[in-house]
């Protein structure tokens, strides 16, 4: 464990803590500038230490946030090593004057190593590390994106107009799904279907599931007779018109 310092309001006793719970305390609050005398000096601080026995591991944790906050304030910290599992919260004070150390300190045993170190973020997101050495000091920085997490789909849609137009007695019908660049796709169910001018469905040209990229389809309308026709894209809440003609 780390040295263990006890700061009471405007004294300071050093607490030294033996192998064999022999307690001893020692005022050194004059020595430490904060005396009873000086009304300036309030608050609260808190660490710990092995006293010299090396067989006792342990792990400070610093969390440097970006999107919550820098501190990683209200995060919660779980670690996992052999058969101990720890929690760890990060807090501000609430009383008057009073801190909080944002640094989590995490006591080992006699184990060397911490399985796993998972960081739970304000906001939601995780970090883990695996296979942390014991009895040093890490800091672990606020993701962009969560191990994880699964970022929403990022695609776009657009329905292009039919060539040639007007047509007899085929035309193509082109369509594209982009991908965000950067951003996790996967393929999207889509329909095009074509309908006449009193909203009757006339043809189906695609009902199934498409990844990104661009598409060309050929709609034979050798047996439909000469008119105005609208072709319709759909893909969730995607939906796009238009119009094409047939001139027989």
């Amino acid at each position: 464990m780390r040295p263990f310092y006890l700061f009471l309001l405007t004294s300071i006793l050093l607490v030294s803590i033996s192998a064999r719970s022999q307690v001893t305390f020692t005022d050194v609050s004059g020595s430490a500038g904060v005396g009873l005398g000086d009304p300036t000096t309030r608050g609260i601080a808190w660490g710990d230490f092995n006293n010299g026995d090396s067989t006792k591991k342990w792990i400070e944790i610093n969390l440097v946030g970006s999107q919550s906050n820098n501190g990683g304030v209200g995060a919660q910290i779980e670690v996992k090593s052999g058969s101990l599992r720890m929690m760890r919260e990060v807090n501000t004070a609430v009383g008057y004057r009073s801190q909080n150390m944002l640094t989590a300190h995490v006591g080992l045993g006699t184990n060397t190593r911490a399985d796993s170190v998972i960081v739970r973020w304000p906001d939601g997101r995780r970090s883990v590390q695996t296979n942390v050495n014991a009895s040093q000091v890490i800091s672990i920085a606020e993701p962009l994106v969560s191990v994880d997490e699964k970022p929403a789909l990022a695609i776009s849609f657009s329905l292009e107009q039919n060539y040639p137009n007007p047509f007899n007695p085929t035309t193509k019908i082109g369509f594209q799904i982009s991908e965000v660049r950067g951003q996790r796709s996967e393929a999207s169910h889509v329909t095009l279907k074509v309908f006449d001018v009193l909203g009757r469905e006339v043809a189906t040209l695609v009902n199934e599931a498409r990844s990104p990229g661009t598409y060309d389809v050929t709609w034979n309308a050798a047996g439909i007779g000469s008119g105005v026709f609208f072709y319709k894209l759909v893909s969730g809440s995607f939906t796009q018109t238009k119009k094409m003609q047939l001139l027989k």
